[in-house]
């Protein structure tokens, strides 16, 4: 089952539409008492993914100022308009020779300093006569004639004169040439590039003050549920704090990603059908009310609603998912259901999401997964796609992975207690001491 290419494009409704959105909601949820126990099949990890990826259509094509272009994709190759370096410079403090007066030096010889040149202020002095040299700073221009570049602490200086030793440097040398980084017509950064601060940098060397970059996208994350209480209350009896709601907002963050948390939302369709229509969002993201029971609204009335798909995943932890893209305002919009337990729906953002949002700005990725050997043998039901978290260290130039005993869903500390998790295939019924996993940080 392939989404959305077997589904028919009528389907993706465009609320702007409607003339009062929350009177469409049907008031008799009786569908749900007869649709709740409905068993879905298992879908592959692989498979869901596919259908997910499927979904993206590329984001809007702004221009930004390089101050607001970290963490934004290159939506266009750059190419500089000029060599760097501009011109043949200094790499160190010294004196600048031309070198083949150095092939002349057979003990000590003198040479005379006629000038010298600075950063930004470079010689315009005459071209010298044989056994002269300038002072030259580091980054100053290098004048025509000289080639070479002695330091300071290679000579002896007397007055207007330095005594150079036989050998002192070999030829060229502490020089940058022009061009020799970058040459003029060149491609710099392709597009696709996720902009970090050393390519803004690179970029401000090449004098480039805007770029044109994909919008970033957008992300709410609400949570719902009766048994949540946010931080800072007291928790009542059967509550638990939310914290779903926090760590995927942080998580999606720390990505360089804009992030609105919505808090808590009571778990009925109204208002989760309000939020999605009144908040400024890409992406919408929660957590819990995926599964199949009389109350669990996401994974029936609202997927039934917004013809969003709600399946089960071949894959531990993080069974059900409910995702979709549906439009508002003439823009489209996707929504992730991700399951209640933390590291099932942190495990989730990360398998389903994230590839998404790079996909929606053509950015240029590598696979994040490497191999590494296991130091312990650890149970794998057979049948589901498992990710386990671990302790990924490195010893004689290979790669090892130690999985954390605790494997709960529910366990926080089995992510801050670890730092990578090993992908074992559904095909796989035991990992054994010495057997090698795929693996990513997390």
């Amino acid at each position: 089952m392939i989404y959305p290419l077997s589904r028919p494009a009528s389907l993706f409704f465009t609320v702007m539409f409607f003339s009062n959105p929350l009177a469409t909601i049907k008031k008799d949820h009786s569908f749900l008492r007869e649709n709740h126990m409905q068993k879905l099949p298992l879908q592959s990890l692989d498979s869901v993914l596919q259908q997910v990826l499927q979904l993206s259509q590329s984001l809007p094509v702004i221009s930004v100022h390089l101050t607001d272009a970290l963490h934004c994709v290159l939506a266009q190759s750059i190419q500089s308009s000029i060599d760097v370096p501009a011109f043949t410079n200094s790499a160190m403090d010294g004196y600048a020779i031309a070198s083949t007066q150095l092939d002349t030096v057979t003990d000590k010889a003198t040479f005379t300093i006629i000038g010298r040149s600075l950063a930004g202020h470079p010689y315009e002095g005459a071209t010298p006569a044989a056994n002269r040299v300038i002072q030259i700073m580091t980054g100053a221009a290098l004048p025509p004639f000289f080639d070479t570049v002695i330091p300071f602490r290679l000579v002896q200086k007397e007055e207007n004169h330095i005594i150079v030793p036989q050998q002192v440097v070999p030829h060229f040398a502490n020089v940058r040439k022009q061009g020799e980084e970058i040459q003029k017509g060149s491609i710099v950064l392709s597009a696709g590039t996720r902009i970090t601060a050393y390519h803004i940098g690179l970029l401000a060397s090449l004098g480039i003050d805007t770029v044109q970059v994909y919008t970033k996208p957008r992300i709410a994350i609400f949570s719902t549920g009766d048994e949540l209480q946010e931080l800072g209350k007291p928790l009542q009896k059967g509550q638990i704090y939310n914290v779903n709601g926090y760590a995927l907002s942080a998580y999606f963050q720390s990505k360089g990603y804009r992030v609105k948390n919505l808090g808590i939302l009571p778990d009925h369709p109204d208002r989760i059908n309000r939020a999605l229509i009144s908040t400024p969002a890409d992406i919408f993201i929660t957590s819990g009310g995926v599964g199949q029971g009389t109350r669990d609204y996401l994974s029936q009335y609202i997927a039934q609603q917004y013809h969003f798909q709600h399946v089960h995943i071949a894959m531990r932890p993080g069974k059900p998912l409910v995702f979709g893209r549906f439009t508002c305002q003439k823009q489209s919009k996707y929504f992730f259901g991700l399951p209640g337990n933390p590291i099932a729906a942190m495990l989730s953002a990360q398998t389903f999401i994230r590839p998404l949002l790079t996909q929606l700005r053509q950015e240029n990725t590598v696979s994040p997964y490497f191999s590494a050997q296991c130091t312990c043998a650890f149970p794998h039901k057979k049948g589901r796609t498992e990710l386990i978290r671990g302790t990924v260290f490195r010893k004689d130039h290979q790669q090892f992975f130690t999985p954390y005993p605790h494997q709960g869903s529910a366990m926080f500390t089995s992510m801050t207690h670890t730092n990578a998790i090993a992908l074992v295939p559904a095909t796989h019924e035991r990992i054994q001491r010495g057997d090698w996993v795929s693996a990513r940080l997390l």
